[in-house]
């Protein structure tokens, strides 16, 4: 088993976590890297996640009211 980084437990959800919660959660959970321009998540699939970025940065789209097309809102 890979030790997760401690950059994830370093997230201010997750801090606060002991030796047990941080099990649970490594149990329950996966760590992934990406690709430049891959997609983590899209509009309809299941949304009972969440997600820590540990390193490199994330665009969140979305689309907005009285438009037709996703643009960065984070």
């Amino acid at each position: 088993m890979t030790a997760w980084p401690s950059s994830v437990w370093d997230s201010p959800v997750l801090r606060a976590l002991d030796a047990r919660g941080r099990a649970d959660v490594e149990a329950a959970g996966a760590l992934r890297s990406l690709a430049a321009g891959e997609v983590l998540f899209r509009a309809g699939e299941p949304a009972d996640a969440f997600f820590v970025v540990t390193d490199g940065a994330l665009d969140v789209r979305a689309v907005r009211r009285g438009e037709a097309d996703a643009s960065v809102i984070r």
